[in-house]
């Protein structure tokens, strides 16, 4: 008897871990296209930032982030530069371990094969997930410390070394992302209301995080001064980095649903979110005094709603919250709508049970469109500079410049562009007036450049006036090409008259 009890739980086991190893297969298939894609401008600064010496990692006052991505990515780039390697480190591995923290919490707290399985499914479909999976910055990565800490909490805090545990990861969450204070947020509330763990403990657990990131701390204040002084030199950057207050709550719902496909703000996606979300409603009422849907209700309202709702109401002061940014809440959300879709298809009556399955297989058909969204359509992936680099170098001669309306050349193009290639800045962040540009074009024209290709990339920030295209031309250049870069957006080619390029 004794060996068919052992047989029966060994092959139990076998099918979970089976089940387990599927979907993280599944999660990597749906995470390798684009993973050796090119670098965009953020990524390409993670990159040369991360790949300079060790004693210049902390030297990051330009880069609004704390500096445990630059020292992971940095260790990762003593052994390759190749775009897939590092972003393996800085954001797949995370990324996985996601799914399958998910897979673990679902199957703890719930002991249902559907639940754990369904919901690290929908983690491991989703295309905002599988985007910033691929994304070397840090969005991945604390996203993973939150919610492996969360296991810790709900699965591991009575052990008696659970509370140091919990004390570590949260440091490397303050030190992965400034919104884990939100998290951090959270779970004092979960712990404090829905556990029995004495509050010195709790306490202590999150003293030792704080005094580990204490060194942090001016760096963090230099940082926030280098941006606050951004936004006062260059108009309109707030406005590209951060979302209107009014939109923002509904942003991030709508992207959690349908991950990378444009919103609009009247469309279908209003429709069917309304819709999803009206039904998701019903179907806890309907459940919220079983014992699986009271506990993840819990967890929900102190992982999801407490943070989001904190993020945006300190938005009004620092504008943080972006669906990126908060990408930790995204697995406790397909964990909460799977726990109360499962259990109201239990329900005696049928119509009850077909809600169930319609907000299941609605949410993957949602994010199983949004990942062929995102593989087929170029509009909805990364900036694509390593090739217009490379089209740019073949196509002109060494008597070529470009230019950029910057500080300084691009990230991307001091990544992946020949140190060789003739480049001019405008040395400053914004330009206004004539005089501000013309030493930089009188420079260009003294040095007897025959093609001049400007980049319209931030322009509308940097060189709203285009200033520089009218002094190319006042100084007798002639518009004589024009790449169209995707998103990267135009590169304006201007020559001299007598200047005649053949192109391959």
């Amino acid at each position: 008897m004794s060996n068919g009890v052992n047989f029966l739980t060994n092959f139990n086991f076998s099918r979970q871990a089976m089940s387990i190893t599927g979907i993280l297969i599944l999660a990597l298939l749906l995470r390798l296209p684009h993973l050796n894609g090119s670098f965009w401008m953020d990524e390409a600064a993670q990159a040369l930032e991360s790949v300079r010496p060790f004693s210049q990692q902390l030297a990051i006052a330009q880069d609004f982030q704390p500096p445990l991505l630059h020292y992971l990515v940095h260790f990762a780039t003593q052994i390759s530069l190749a775009e897939w390697w590092l972003r393996l480190w800085g954001a797949l591995l995370p990324g996985l371990s996601i799914v399958f923290a998910t897979w673990l919490i679902g199957k703890k707290l719930t002991n249902n094969d559907w639940i754990a399985g369904l919901s690290s499914i929908l983690v491991a479909t989703s295309s905002l997930h599988i985007f910033f999976s691929q994304e070397l910055r840090p969005y991945a990565l604390p996203a993973a410390i939150a919610i492996w800490s969360w296991w810790l909490i709900t699965t591991r805090l009575s052990n008696k070394h659970g509370i140091w545990w919990l004390g570590g990861l949260t440091a490397l969450g303050l030190y992965s992302s400034y919104l884990y204070p939100f998290v951090v947020l959270g779970q004092l509330g979960y712990l404090y209301f829905h556990t029995t763990i004495e509050l010195k403990k709790i306490a202590g657990a999150f003293a030792i995080a704080a005094a580990l990131f204490a060194p942090w701390l001016p760096g963090f204040l230099e940082q926030l001064a280098v941006g606050t002084q951004l936004r006062a030199t260059l108009p309109g950057w707030e406005a590209v980095v951060s979302t209107p207050q009014l939109k923002a709550l509904p942003l991030v719902v709508g992207k959690f649903i349908f991950g990378v496909i444009p919103l609009e703000p009247v469309s279908w996606q209003s429709i069917a979110a309304l819709l999803i979300i009206g039904l998701s409603a019903l179907a806890w009422w309907i459940t919220r005094h079983q014992s699986h849907t009271k506990t993840m209700f819990r967890l929900f309202v102190w992982w999801v709603i407490v943070p989001l709702i904190s993020a945006w109401i300190i938005s009004f002061v620092v504008p943080v919250i972006q669906p990126k940014r908060v990408l930790f809440a995204l697995p406790m959300l397909y964990l909460f709508v799977t726990t109360i879709a499962i259990a109201v298809t239990h329900n005696r009556q049928q119509h009850f049970q077909n809600v169930g399955i319609f907000i299941m297989s609605t949410a993957l058909l949602f994010n199983v469109f949004g990942t062929y969204r995102y593989f087929t359509d170029s509009t909805l992936q990364r900036e694509d500079w390593r090739s217009l680099i490379i089209e740019i170098e073949n196509d002109y001669p060494s008597d070529s410049v470009v230019v950029m309306a910057f500080p300084k050349p691009f990230s991307p193009w001091e990544w992946y562009a020949s140190p060789t290639f003739p480049t001019a800045t405008t040395q400053q962040m914004y330009v206004s007036q004539a005089f501000e540009v013309e030493p930089l074009v009188q420079k260009i024209y003294d040095q007897r450049y025959q093609h001049v290709l400007v980049f319209d990339y931030l322009r509308d920030l940097t060189d709203p006036n285009r200033l520089i295209d009218q002094l190319l031309l006042e100084y007798g250049y002639q518009e004589s090409h024009l790449y169209d870069a995707g998103a990267i957006g135009f590169v304006r080619v201007y020559s001299q008259p007598q200047a005649v390029l053949s192109y391959k």
